[in-house]
C-alpha cells in the first residue's frame, strides 16, 4: 500500500492509555512516542556528588533546569526521564502503510526486516495491536515466503503478502489484543 509519512490532520493529538506508560502523538510532522525512561542513583553517589541535590522528593541536576520525582528504595533512588523517539518521520527507518481512511501499518524496521504493527482510530480511540500470533496459525500460507533462516531452533521468515492477501487475512490471527489509547482534549 501507500506509504505515508504523517497521519490524517483529523487524527493528530496526543493519546494516552491507562493500559501503558506510553503517550503517542501524531502531527504534520510524523509519529512520536513520549515515555520515561528509569534511571537510579545511589545514595553514596548523591552524596559524594556535586552534580546532584535532593530536595524532598525531588532530585536537582539529571535534568538542565528542572527536577525529577524519585523513589526511594533501599540505598537507590528511582526517577524517570523523559524521552521521545520518532516513530515515524525525520531520520527513523520505520515505514507507515495507509490500509483505509482510518487503518494503518506501522513497520518497525528491526534487524534489517520490518514488523507490523495495526493502529485503527475510530471516535477519538487509537487502538494499537503488535504483531503476535499463535505458532500453530496459518494465516501465512498463501504469503510469498522471501527468505527463510533457522538459528538455534527458530525458523525466521521473511513473507511479501500482496496488498489483496493482507486484507484478506484474519487480522485477529496474526495481531495481538488491543491497546487503547484516548486523544487528550
Amino acid at each position: 500500500s501507500v506509504e505515508v509519512k504523517s497521519v490524517n490532520s483529523l487524527f493528530f493529538g496526543r493519546y494516552t492509555s491507562t493500559n501503558s506508560q506510553r503517550e503517542f502523538e501524531l502531527n504534520d510532522r510524523g509519529v512520536f512516542v513520549h515515555q520515561n525512561q528509569i534511571q537510579s542513583i545511589s545514595r553514596k553517589t548523591l552524596r559524594e556528588s556535586t552534580k546532584y541535590r535532593l530536595a524532598g522528593e525531588y532530585l536537582h541536576g539529571v535534568i538542565v533546569g528542572d527536577s525529577v520525582q524519585v523513589v526511594q528504595e533501599g540505598e537507590l533512588l528511582y526517577f524517570g526521564i523523559p524521552v521521545t523517539e520518532q516513530l515515524i518521520g525525520g531520520d527513523s527507518k520505520n515505514q507507515l502503510k495507509e490500509i483505509s481512511a482510518n487503518t494503518l501499518l506501522l513497520n518497525f524496521f528491526e534487524e534489517g526486516v520490518y514488523v507490523p504493527c495495526l493502529i485503527s482510530i475510530i471516535n477519538r480511540e487509537m487502538r494499537l495491536q503488535y504483531f503476535d500470533y499463535a505458532d500453530s496459525t496459518n494465516a501465512f500460507d498463501t504469503f510469498e515466503v522471501v527468505s527463510s533462516k533457522e538459528e538455534k531452533g527458530l525458523l525466521t521468515q521473511t513473507l511479501r503478502p500482496s496488498m489483496e492477501q493482507f486484507v484478506r487475512t484474519d487480522l485477529k490471527q496474526i495481531f495481538g489484543s488491543e491497546i487503547i489509547y484516548r486523544k487528550e482534549l
